[in-house]
């Protein structure tokens, strides 16, 4: 007995959805979930679940950081001196295929900042977005579990800073470290 031909349409047509929607899925999810990503490795950077470089200093950890990404880009490098946060490790993590600089401040608190090559289409979704009109530069808000970030862009490197304290204060310190665009 011959197969229904009406079942064929029908049966490829189930057949693409199964292939191609998986794949328009992870292709979303792959731009946009490096900013969630780097937000859910706050806790493992700090406990040390992650390898991390350890280094005499800022600078020589900044050179560290900067040769293992070929010399493509360097971490932003705050001085978070005046909060008591110094500089005490970094990592080069990769996320969805991309390369991230990180530096872990500790003192009184902590605070973790991401660096990596991107745009703006890398903050999150559902981010709040605060616009700094003098120095024309787009930060995105967004927090996980008490944990807060905040995202903006400068040129083509994109900063991530990620800590616990107030989204207000963690909002304003970006602003503040930020270089105009």
């Amino acid at each position: 007995k011959p197969p229904q031909l009406w079942l064929r349409p029908a049966f490829v047509s189930v057949l693409l959805l199964i292939l191609v929607l998986p794949t328009f899925y992870l292709l979303d999810q792959r731009s946009q979930s490096i900013s969630l990503a780097a937000l859910s490795t706050y806790g493992a950077l700090l406990s040390g679940d992650l390898p991390m470089i350890r280094a005499k200093g800022a600078e020589e950890m900044k050179e560290q950081l900067v040769r293992s990404v070929g010399g493509s880009f360097s971490p932003m490098g705050y001085d978070l001196s005046m909060m008591n946060l110094m500089p005490v490790a970094g990592a080069v993590h990769e996320i969805n295929g991309r390369k991230m600089l990180v530096t872990v401040y500790q003192g009184q608190g902590s605070l973790i900042c991401y660096t990596f090559l991107g745009t703006e289409d890398d903050a999150p979704d559902n981010a709040a977005l605060f616009f700094d009109a003098e120095k024309k530069i787009n930060f995105y808000a967004f927090s996980r579990d008490d944990i807060n970030a905040v995202f903006h862009r400068e040129g083509g490197i994109i900063c991530i800073l990620v800590s616990p304290m107030p989204m207000q204060d963690l909002l304003a310190l970006a602003r503040a470290k930020a270089h105009s665009a």
